[in-house]
């Protein structure tokens, strides 16, 4: 099986690299919403700004999807999320945590808790 790898000019080997193998993935389909991923991530602003990334999605697809990084803003059921899981909500009242959707952001997704009941479906 061959390979070609797409060769865009002002990116990094590994940027091009990567672009063209995440060619083959269907994953690469999940949008980004760049505003909010990068006032989230400002590491990945500052790495855009300093010439090593070219966007936000291009991040995502090379990095953050394996770091676990939200490509957009969740939509965190609050009333759900704290009937869910009531350490959460142990936590918001020990002022431990500020609300769900900061929780969700912060902790929950990693640790592949829900934001919301299954059976909502995404806009």
């Amino acid at each position: 099986m061959t390979i070609r790898l797409v060769i865009l000019y002002g990116s990094s080997i590994r940027e091009r690299v990567m672009r063209g193998l995440n060619l083959f993935r269907r994953a690469d389909c999940v949008g980004v919403d760049e505003k909010w991923y990068l006032s989230r991530y400002p590491d990945v602003r500052m790495d855009i700004e300093d010439g090593r990334l070219s966007s936000a999605a291009s991040h995502y697809q090379m990095y953050g999807r394996r770091e676990k990084r939200l490509p957009t803003k969740p939509m965190v059921d609050e009333t759900w999320y704290l009937l869910r899981y009531p350490d959460v909500a142990r936590a918001i009242q020990n002022g431990q945590v500020k609300d769900a959707f900061e929780h969700f952001v912060q902790i929950g997704h990693g640790e592949g808790r829900l934001p919301q009941h299954p059976s909502v479906t995404k806009p």
